[in-house]
């Protein structure tokens, strides 16, 4: 009788143990699926052409500025906003060689007051919508006129200009 028992019991163990209390696996979070990039480099005048709304730093007090980036390759910087408003900041020519944008101006000016000509080089990324660029972001690779425009372009994002 205590082989019965005992064998029962034995039973009654691995039935409890094999359907023991039913585990639940925590559900994993829903898979993160990253929001591609939408900018792209920028190669050619096309992709950035238009005003482009930055702020002038360096010696521009953060003042707002528009940077005109015309289809014809001509440039311009002017203040529109605070203490440099209506001044005529930079001007030049630019193009993109070898998908880097190239900004060549008259305007450069060294520590001692000399104005000198430059060119400078920027990797530029730009994002587009409906054939249009709605964002430029500037990443300095050369700029001789470091105290005004390459503070106030390089790693900068900028939108278009309101109008």
């Amino acid at each position: 009788m205590r082989s019965v028992r005992f064998v029962s019991l034995v039973v009654v163990v691995c039935v409890l143990a094999a359907c023991g209390p039913a585990v639940t696996p925590t559900p994993l979070p829903p898979a993160i699926t990253p929001t591609p990039n939408p900018d792209i480099e920028a190669s050619s005048i096309d992709q950035v052409a238009g005003v482009w709304a930055i702020r002038l730093a360096g010696g521009g007090e953060n003042d707002p500025a528009h940077f005109t980036l015309a289809e014809d390759g001509s440039y311009a910087i002017d203040a529109v906003g605070g203490y440099h408003k209506g001044m005529h900041i930079e001007d030049g020519k630019y193009w993109f060689d070898g998908g880097v944008m190239k900004l060549e101006t008259d305007m450069c000016q060294r520590s001692d007051g000399e104005w000198f000509h430059c060119i400078a080089s920027y990797q530029v990324f730009v994002a587009a919508e409906g054939g249009k660029p709605v964002r430029l972001r500037m990443v300095a690779i050369d700029d001789p006129r470091t105290t005004d425009r390459r503070s106030s372009l390089n790693g900068k994002t900028f939108a278009p200009a309101e109008p």
